[in-house]
């Protein structure tokens, strides 16, 4: 369920946001929005590792609990691919 906000400026942070609930991920959404954050958002672990993969990203936002992949599977390998990568955790 990619989900881009809108256009990126040319100075827009991009951001990947990982999170499998529908009603926290709009919060996310909303919260993030009006910080003019440039989002991508996926809904699991392996879908970010992917996503990681193919496309270029300033931050990362992710649940702590996933499925597929644990939150914390996920931190470590975010942090081998790209170690200077922000990753802000959020958990409910």
């Amino acid at each position: 369920m990619p989900s881009v906000a809108r256009p990126p400026s040319s100075h827009a942070a991009r951001v990947l946001v990982v999170e499998p609930d529908a009603v926290a991920l709009d919060r996310l959404i909303r919260a993030l929005e009006r910080h003019d954050y440039y989002l991508q958002v996926v809904t699991d672990g392996e879908l970010a590792l992917e996503r990681i993969d193919s496309d270029h990203f300033d931050a990362v936002v992710t649940e702590y609990q996933l499925e597929k992949i644990s939150g914390l599977a996920l931190i470590v390998a975010l942090q081998k691919r790209m170690p200077r990568l922000p990753v802000l955790v959020v958990a409910e």
